[in-house]
């Protein structure tokens, strides 16, 4: 995990282990770190054996994960941008959401060092669901975190913290796409999802 990374869901994960005696503190964030990193690694490591210069919808089609566009991202003050179903075998992109992810384009193609645009946008929203289908399908964090109490509870933000991971890696992104959330949320008040 890099520093950014670190930054943005060092919060998430201390209010898990606010309880926790120092010492055991310390483990368990190592532990999910090591997780997160773990879980990425194995999954890029994956793509990189299905596919060659294959954009994320391509994978998509040969993985036989359908795409769904809708228009009702947004719930109270809680805006769900995509999400994987794994009993569908779909990914469900939320336009209004992605529409809104452009409303704040300038500081992201700043933080991102890129152009953002519907299509890029689309992409990286695209490999990011595909890490939660690859990552149910292989079991893997489940597997990594079995052993580790201090872990329980913490799945979801770990496995956030190497699904960003795997989308700056297989885009190449200089930063983890985390941020667009983070700036979003920073301008809106809004959680994201």
């Amino acid at each position: 995990m890099d520093q950014v990374d670190l930054e943005l869901w060092f919060g998430d994960l201390h209010k898990k282990f606010a309880k926790l005696p120092r010492e055991k503190k310390e483990r368990a964030l190592l532990l999910a770190g090591r997780a997160a990193r773990t879980c990425f690694e194995h999954l890029v490591d994956k793509v990189r054996e299905l596919q060659t210069e294959m954009t994320a919808r391509h994978l998509l089609g040969a993985l036989g994960v359908s795409l769904v566009f809708r228009n009702e991202g947004k719930v109270g003050n809680f805006v769900v941008r995509a999400e994987y179903s794994p009993t569908e075998r779909e990914i469900t992109i939320y336009t209004d959401s992605v529409s809104q992810i452009l409303e704040a384009k300038e500081a992201i193609e700043a933080t991102l060092d890129m152009e953002l645009t519907y299509k890029n946008l689309l992409e990286l929203i695209i490999w990011h669901e595909l890490f939660h289908y690859l990552e149910r399908r292989e079991m893997f964090l489940q597997k990594e975190l079995s052993g580790h109490p201090e872990l329980v509870g913490c799945r979801k933000i770990i496995e956030e913290i190497a699904a960003g991971r795997f989308v700056q890696i297989v885009t190449k992104l200089p930063t983890t796409p985390v941020v667009i959330e983070y700036i979003l949320q920073q301008q809106s008040g809004e959680k994201h999802a």
